[in-house]
């Protein structure tokens, strides 16, 4: 299964997924509006075995919702410019890339299409370093330029006998009947809305020899309050093994979205719904991965009002 999980998660990236994105988007009437990125990029770096490098796989989303579409003589079309610029720790440039990307759909198809996304996968080789990611993207349609930058930071993934890719986000998991497993990955990094959802990483064996040891993982607020925790046990055999873990976080939701706790002041501050995991070695007590997590509504959520007969 060496090679398997990114060819299959290339298959799914070309598959369009129902989202609900809004650029902004609040919770009740006279509620804070939550900020909503116009597309979404999440970009993770994995060591790949065949080449002996690190590799950057950026995932790009883009809701159609947010691209502008021109009538056509049969439907409607877009096009956009993404461009992709990357810089080292001195703000120097190591690449720029751009791609063009166009979709168009019938008459028929477009009103059910244009509620979905276009999902895009790039790779590139790095060195270990830090870098600056820049992502563009330009709607041809309307002109409109939407600007991101991520912060990346590429590990030595041989300088421990232990070492850990960056941490996917996972929607859901299926397994194919050739032992395979197909996974939807969450680009947006949000989880609100999912009952569940699943932590996708791959860890390194640098020694060549059976390794077995635990991980310790841990979901904290922005108050570094600890919202959720577990173990993760592990023996490794081969050179990279791919692990999954699943979490629930339901009755977050309803912590911090039930009626009697809507808060506008509270959801008015910096980095609400933000949430950080955190995966550390138990033996070393070492952190060996990081991640952001979002838990924010994809739409208006309304207060449940009390009925009176």
């Amino acid at each position: 299964m060496k090679r398997r999980i990114f060819a299959i998660l290339a298959f799914l990236l070309l598959a369009a997924l129902p989202v609900y994105s809004q650029i902004r988007n609040g919770v009740g009437p006279k509620m804070p509006n939550f900020a909503r990125e116009p597309f979404f990029v999440n970009p993770l770096v994995f060591y790949d075995i065949d080449s002996l490098s690190p590799r950057l796989d950026l995932f790009l989303e883009v809701p159609r919702s947010n691209i502008l579409f021109s009538k056509t003589k049969t439907g409607y079309s877009a096009e956009f410019d993404i461009f992709v610029t990357l810089y080292d720790a001195n703000d120097k440039t190591v690449f720029q890339k751009s791609y063009t990307e166009n979709f168009s759909f019938g008459e028929e198809a477009f009103k059910t299409e244009q509620k979905k996304s276009e999902f895009y996968l790039y790779n590139y080789f790095l060195s270990p370093g830090a870098y600056k990611l820049e992502t563009v993207l330009n709607d041809r349609n309307s002109k409109k330029e939407h600007r991101r930058t991520d912060e990346i930071k590429v590990k030595n993934f041989t300088s421990a006998p232990v070492t850990l890719s960056d941490i996917m986000l996972v929607s859901e998991i299926s397994s194919t009947g050739a032992g395979e497993k197909e996974i939807t990955p969450l680009i947006s990094n949000n989880v609100f809305g999912h009952r569940d959802f699943f932590l996708f990483f791959e860890v390194y064996n640098n020694l060549g020899s059976v390794l077995s040891g635990v991980f310790n993982y841990k979901i904290t607020d922005r108050s570094d309050n600890a919202i959720k925790e577990g173990s993760l046990n592990y023996t490794l055999a081969d050179r990279k093994n791919s692990m999954f873990e699943k979490v629930s976080l339901d009755f977050m939701f309803g912590e911090m979205f039930s009626p009697e706790n809507i808060d506008p002041e509270e959801m008015a501050k910096k980095d609400f719904g933000v949430f950080k995991l955190t995966i550390t070695d138990k033996a070393s007590s070492t952190v060996v991965a990081e991640k952001k997590i979002i838990m924010l509504p994809d739409g208006p959520m309304v207060p449940r009002r009390e009925r009176r007969p």
